[in-house]
């Protein structure tokens, strides 16, 4: 069935959006997040963890996109204490690679994790 700005898969919402990569940021763009995080196990099988850190509470976006740029998990959107885990479930998700992005406004970082069976 289709849904306002995109479309339903498995009862999961998937909407189309700009390609992102997992490699560093272009040339001219030295802002960085300014914050610890990680993505672990990697690779995974069936959930993985990311853990932020932040000096101090940020209002911040955890996404997961496709290799083709398509979000497949809003992990979350709001504010974040030091310390914060997200557990992410990936038994439905294809294997394959995946790119986890951490953004604040503009301002973006991403790794890479990858879903093995």
């Amino acid at each position: 069935s289709q849904e306002r700005g995109g479309r339903r898969t498995n009862g999961m919402v998937l909407r189309t959006v700009a390609p992102v990569t997992a490699s560093a940021e272009p040339p001219g763009s030295p802002q960085r997040l300014g914050v610890v995080w990680d993505v672990y196990p990697n690779p995974t099988s069936e959930t993985f963890r990311i853990v932020i850190d932040p000096e101090s509470q940020r209002d911040l976006r955890v996404t997961v996109y496709d290799v083709l740029g398509r979000e497949v998990a809003l992990v979350h959107s709001g504010l974040i204490t030091p310390g914060r885990t997200f557990e992410v479930a990936t038994s439905t998700w294809a294997p394959g690679t995946y790119v986890v992005e951490v953004r604040d406004g503009s301002t973006r970082e991403t790794k890479r994790v990858v879903v093995a069976r």
